[in-house]
């Protein structure tokens, strides 16, 4: 039911990139139930274009190669997965005026943002 109702939620991104799960407190039966493959699959199902690549430097590796000018790329999880929107940028992402919003790493409950301009 989360599942159906988080893959929903992309339901506007012209694609989505799903990383690993990343698991904080889950048991071992907990983290067996639901992957990365099966939200791919979620999304799918539901008309989002969607692909799992399970590490960040490939998640940056295939931006390189697939962003466009004047894209939005917007990263978001749990986890450090500002790492993605830092390494792209720091390489070079895009080679052009770009407008950035990526999430900092939160604490427990707590969310974080970042935006800025660059050059």
């Amino acid at each position: 039911f989360l599942l159906d109702q988080f893959a929903t939620s992309f339901a506007q991104a012209d694609e989505v990139i799903v990383p690993q799960i990343y698991f904080v407190r889950d048991s071992e039966v907990e983290k067996t139930r639901v992957s990365a493959q099966d939200l791919v699959d979620k999304l799918m199902e539901k008309g989002t274009t969607a692909t799992h690549i399970g590490s960040f430097d490939g998640i940056v590796e295939y931006l390189e190669a697939n962003c466009l000018d004047m894209d939005l790329v917007v990263t978001m999880g749990a986890g450090p997965v500002n790492r993605i929107a830092k390494d792209f940028l720091r390489r070079g992402g895009a080679n052009s005026r770009l407008t950035k919003a990526m999430g900092g790493q939160a604490m427990g409950d707590q969310a974080s943002i970042t935006s800025e301009a660059v050059a």
